[in-house]
Parts: C-alpha cells; structure tokens; sequence
C-alpha cells in the first residue's frame, strides 16, 4: 500500500530533477560563455561533438556502475546523469578545440 508521502517523495524527486536539468545546463554552457572569443566553431565539427559524445557516453557508464553498486536513490540517479553527460560532453568539447589550436589545426 502506498502512502502520501511515498507520492510527495516522488513529486518532489521530479522536481528536483527538472530543476537540476535547468541548473546543470545552465552550468554546463558557461564554458562556452568563458571561451566563446576563442572556440572555433567552424572547423572539425564532426570530430569534436563526436569526441564529447563518446567521452560523455564513457562517463555514464563508469556513473551508472557506481549508482548500482551504492543502490543510490533516483534523484542521485538524476543529477548525476545530468552531470555525467552534459557536463562532461561541452567540457570535453572546449578541451578538444582547445588542443587542436595550441597543436596548430585551427
């Protein structure tokens, strides 16, 4: 049997996610922000969103097997999910541009 506060806790779980998906986008963009004047956003593409791709999908494996193995409640499963991929996908993005300038190929 299910109580109300079983429902509350549910509620206020979907809440603290969508608010931490607004929080975390917002956090995860600043990179951009900071670099904006030096990010080259024309060149190799392809090549640096699908690095950030797989650096981010990486790091949500290693996210999730560690959530299983503590047996962590959901809302750490949100937040977490939401730091494992945009954080970490945008910040490997600006590390990938960056390098490519100081090795020369922009």
């Amino acid at each position: 049997m299910k109580s109300f506060n079983d429902g509350l806790a549910k509620g206020l779980g979907i809440g603290a996610t969508v608010v931490g998906l607004m929080m975390m986008t917002m956090f995860s963009l600043l990179p951009l922000g900071i670099f904006s004047q030096v990010l080259d956003l024309e060149h190799y593409m392809g090549l640096k969103i699908s690095l950030a791709a797989i650096f981010a999908l990486i790091t949500f494996s290693f996210y999730v097997k560690y959530v299983k193995s503590m047996k962590l409640p959901p809302i750490v499963w949100g937040f977490g999910t939401m730091i494992s991929l945009l954080m970490s996908g945008v910040l490997f993005f600006v590390t990938v541009d960056v390098i490519l300038k100081i090795i020369g190929l922009e």
